[in-house]
């Protein structure tokens, strides 16, 4: 079967050529902003799903692979910044804070649309 990143993302390509893999890029492009979630765990779940589960419609006969990251801070939840401006607020948030990375992703075989999502979460204080 044929693997699908359903993401443009240059760490999840990373990821899958240390592991050796050959895969094709197919990103989701799911509107992130209308998938709303209080918990950040739950929020990457949502999302990283709903990226896989979009990718099946094109990609028959392929194993997907999808992921999403949050970071949580001070009961915030931070996504991804829109511009450096933004960015660099966010930064200036995190300094001399510990915050939560927390990370999902989700893998889809499209034949059977099985998934299965694992979540990390992980601290970094800056």
């Amino acid at each position: 079967m044929r693997i699908v990143l359903a993401s443009e993302s240059a760490s999840r390509r990373r990821a899958l050529d240390i592991l050796g893999l050959r895969y094709d890029v197919w990103p989701s492009r799911i509107d992130e902003k209308a998938i709303r979630e209080d918990d950040p765990k739950r929020l990457v779940t949502k999302l990283s799903e709903a990226e896989a589960i979009k990718a099946t419609v094109a990609n028959k006969d392929s194993i997907i692979v999808a992921g999403d990251a949050v970071v949580a801070c001070a009961g915030k939840t931070y996504e991804k910044p829109v511009d450096a401006a933004e960015a660099g607020r966010f930064l200036r948030e995190f300094s001399v804070r510990t915050v939560e990375f927390v990370s999902a992703v989700s893998v889809v075989n499209s034949m059977t649309s099985r998934i299965l999502t694992a979540v990390q979460c992980s601290e970094i204080t800056f």
